[in-house]
C-alpha cells in the first residue's frame, strides 16, 4: 500500500515538474516575459539597493579577512545587514 502511494506521489511530482519546465521554456523567449522580468528585477534593485550594496562590501571584507575593519568603517552597513532583519 504505501510503495503505490509514494509512487503515485513520485509520478504526479514528475508530471508537475515537467509542466512547469516546458511551460516556463516556452513563455521566457515571449516580449512580454522578458519585459516584465525586467521590470521586476529593477523595481527589486531600487527597493533592495542599500542592503545589495552592504552585503556585497561585507563580502569583500570577508574574503579578504578583514571583517572587523568592516565593522568599524562602515557601522551603518553593518546595521543594515546584522540588525535589521
Amino acid at each position: 500500500m504505501e510503495d503505490i502511494y509514494i509512487t503515485d506521489k513520485l509520478n504526479k511530482f514528475k508530471s508537475r515538474k515537467t509542466s512547469n519546465s516546458n511551460y516556463y521554456n516556452k513563455i521566457k523567449t515571449t516580449d512580454d516575459f522578458k519585459m516584465k522580468n525586467r521590470l521586476n528585477s529593477k523595481l527589486y534593485y531600487e527597493k533592495n539597493k542599500e542592503y545589495i550594496n552592504a552585503k556585497n562590501l561585507c563580502n569583500y571584507y570577508i574574503k579578504n579577512d578583514k571583517l572587523e575593519e568592516f565593522m568599524s568603517k562602515h557601522n551603518d552597513k553593518y546595521n543594515i545587514l546584522f540588525l535589521n532583519n
